[in-house]
């Protein structure tokens, strides 16, 4: 079977994400090429052993005509790697210029492509008018469709009107190949690399500043543990256009309580930011999975993250996290206490229990298994 997998994001999750599964896919001898963007080069790090092209288009910070142009180009790369490769399957890892791309999945369909999707987020987290109805449309002329989460299974045939047999439910992947490009060392030598004294009970919120995230509601949190000295916020990740950032923090007089790292962390730098942290928090306000929640297992951390219906099926609370109702700054912040007030060897047995979910029920090997197994399902039933 030959796939053209579809992965456009310069680097983060998407790209890591892409990286683990066309490996496997490849190991277990399904022929997969990487189409990816140009501008790539965290994908090298991981020394792919299957083939990668880069050729789609930059549009990260770009106007919109300039996407439009770059949408283009991409739908005729695209055309020309699907008439020069005659792949079986284009699987696309995010369905890059939603309101002009349907043209393009009618092309495939039409050269006889079988078009699977990873809905990683059935909506954009901060969804326009017209979001629904575009996906809504996208999904249905896709041949096969995979959620993370039984929640995102059922919400794709409730409301989007998908038929179940183009869905298949497969476990998000763990990020261990990124836990591997980094060094290890000690939560002490991290936070000592970081500025943080050895004795910080450090809280670590990963990821971009969006208003989705709440990290609104995590600094009010942090208000509220001013009588606990020891516990420091470490933001870290690019500032996603959340601009009330300096403010709340003045206006809250929490600034001697948190560390800032506002920029894109390469792959290779992030373990000491893991390394460092006690917990991991991630106050979402909506999430379909929860991407940094695996991250925070592949290094073996706990996670005090919103009970969402996504991120609910893969943490237990109590187990392996916390899960404070979103939006509450007041039960976030006793979720955190729950966390300071642990014993030592009850943290590390919790993020211990966290890394072995990543390295089981989140391994590459088996993902890579039920999605060649989707595809040969979808294949046989002519969809």
């Amino acid at each position: 079977m030959k796939v053209l997998m579809i992965s456009p994001d310069r680097q983060g999750g998407l790209s890591q994400y892409s990286h683990g599964l066309c490996e496997q896919l490849n190991a277990q001898g399904t022929e997969v090429t990487l189409l990816t963007n140009s501008d790539n080069s965290e994908i090298d790090y991981f020394q792919p052993r299957f083939s990668v092209v880069k050729e789609l288009r930059p549009s990260f910070g770009q106007s919109w005509l300039a996407r439009r142009s770059a949408g283009a180009a991409d739908f005729k790369t695209i055309k020309t790697w699907v008439t020069r490769y005659k792949p079986e399957i284009v699987h696309f890892q995010s369905l890059i210029y939603p309101q002009k791309i349907s043209e393009l999945l009618s092309w495939l369909a039409g050269h006889g492509v079988h078009t699977i999707h990873t809905a990683h987020n059935l909506l954009p987290h901060e969804p326009a008018k017209w979001h629904r109805e575009t996906y809504g449309q996208l999904y249905r002329q896709c041949q096969g469709l995979i959620v993370h989460t039984q929640d995102s299974a059922a919400e794709l045939n409730g409301i989007f009107g998908v038929r179940q047999e183009r869905v298949a439910q497969i476990n998000h992947g763990n990020f261990l190949n990124v836990a591997a490009l980094n060094p290890k060392m000690t939560s002490a030598e991290a936070k000592t690399n970081l500025g943080l004294e050895k004795e910080t009970f450090c809280l670590l919120y990963f990821g971009p500043l969006k208003a989705y995230r709440g990290i609104d509601v995590l600094l009010r949190a942090l208000a509220y543990l001013k009588k606990y000295p020891r516990v420091k916020l470490l933001i870290a990740g690019e500032h996603g256009g959340w601009d009330l950032l300096e403010d709340m923090i003045d206006m809250l007089k929490i600034r001697g309580q948190v560390s800032l790292y506002l920029d894109y962390i390469p792959v290779r730098y992030l373990g000491q930011y893991f390394q460092a942290a006690d917990a991991v928090v991630l106050p979402y306000r909506h999430a379909y999975s929860g991407s940094s929640v695996l991250m925070a297992y592949s290094f073996g951390r706990p996670v005090i993250v919103s009970n969402l219906s996504g991120p609910a099926e893969i943490v237990t609370d109590g187990e392996n996290g916390f899960l404070p109702m979103a939006g509450d700054a007041g039960e976030l912040a006793q979720a955190i206490q729950k966390m300071y007030h642990l014993e030592e060897h009850e943290i590390a047995a919790m993020g211990n229990h966290n890394l072995a979910r990543a390295q089981g029920r989140h391994n590459w090997k088996d993902i890579a298994g039920q999605t060649a197994a989707a595809y040969r399902r979808w294949i046989a039933l002519g969809l």
